[in-house]
């Protein structure tokens, strides 16, 4: 957090906060741009913000320490990515809808899936680094 540092302390919560306020910016920038041809391709605001404000939902605490750390300890039981940990929070342990989680729509799914590769896909893998993927208890969801 970097107490003592001054009087700005950043969180997680403020860097999505940050995150949401910079993609809601850039849709809105490209939709004022004379001559932009693709509005009708652009997420609503909506969309963006709520992709934003969900992008590291399933990321552990002490960063990418933290991750390496539950990747080796999980290895055996599916492995651990901050990512797919994302999609699992939102698609099947919120408890808002009972084995859906938050029920999210394809489009956010889909915003927030950054690597669209399944775990079993890598060949055996560092141990010390975890492969940018998704759960392949996922796969059904991801197809």
């Amino acid at each position: 957090m970097g107490t003592g540092e001054g009087d700005f302390h950043r969180t997680r919560l403020t860097h999505s906060l940050e995150v949401g306020q910079i993609g809601r910016g850039i849709v809105w920038n490209l939709l004022a741009r004379r001559g932009f041809g693709h509005a009708d391709t652009l997420p609503s605001t909506e969309l963006i913000e709520a992709i934003c404000y969900a992008h590291d939902l399933g990321h552990p605490p002490f960063g990418h320490g933290g991750e390496r750390a539950l990747y080796k300890a999980m290895y055996n039981f599916g492995g651990f990515e901050g990512n797919a940990q994302t999609i699992r929070i939102l698609s099947r342990l919120e408890k808002y809808y009972r084995g859906n989680g938050i029920a999210p729509t394809r489009r956010l799914l889909l915003g927030v899936l950054k690597y669209p590769v399944a775990f079993g896909e890598y060949p055996a893998y560092d141990l010390r680094k975890p492969p940018k993927c998704f759960y392949d208890s996922d796969l059904d969801l991801v197809e």
